[in-house]
């Protein structure tokens, strides 16, 4: 579990200013709102605000500027007559950046719940890892980060292109692995 906070968020659930760590996905915005808006208006809004809104990943500022770019989401949904918590649901939250968009499969009444949680404390943030990975996919992501299966393991947790883009299991065993021999 150590292994995948430092990778995720090199160990931090909230930033100085005391917000929980975000990471806004505007890809993911694009993919929660196709099925709420017609095509030519997601076009639109795509070509209006492609740092935001985009079928591609990128444009990530980090740290509390992440929030800057999740309220000017929000901004623009609202201004669409669209409910703004669904940019809630295209980003990722806490310590191991678990997307807002599986917050039924964690147990939340609402992307609202899971939010609040996440940003309440990081035991909140690790009762989610928890639940992600024991409730998804039946656990197999559980049974491959205890078996080190660190390929297995990122396939699940972040999809392919975190395997061949970001070459996420090699991250995970070197930060496990330097874990292992810095532990008392």
């Amino acid at each position: 579990m150590q292994a995948v906070c430092q990778v995720e968020a090199k160990g931090a659930g909230f930033l100085d200013n005391g917000q929980c760590i975000i990471l806004f996905e505007r890809h993911q915005l694009h993919k929660q709102l196709g099925p709420v808006l017609a095509a030519a208006k997601l076009s639109q809004l795509v070509s209006q605000y492609p740092t935001l809104i985009n079928t591609g990943a990128g444009a990530y500022l980090g740290g509390a500027a992440e929030w800057t770019r999740l309220t000017q989401a929000q901004q623009i949904l609202r201004s669409s007559g669209v409910d703004a918590t669904l940019a809630f649901r295209a980003c990722s939250w806490g310590l191991f950046q678990i997307m807002g968009y599986h917050f039924k499969d964690l147990g939340y009444a609402s992307v609202t719940d899971y939010v609040n949680a996440m940003q309440a404390s990081k035991t909140n943030q690790l009762d989610a890892f928890v639940r992600f990975v024991t409730n998804l996919n039946g656990g197999a992501m559980l049974r491959y980060l205890k078996a080190k299966d660190w390929l297995h393991f990122a396939l699940q947790y972040n999809g392919q292109a975190a395997v061949t883009m970001n070459n996420y299991p090699k991250k995970l065993k070197d930060t496990y692995a330097t874990l292992i021999k810095t532990s008392p």
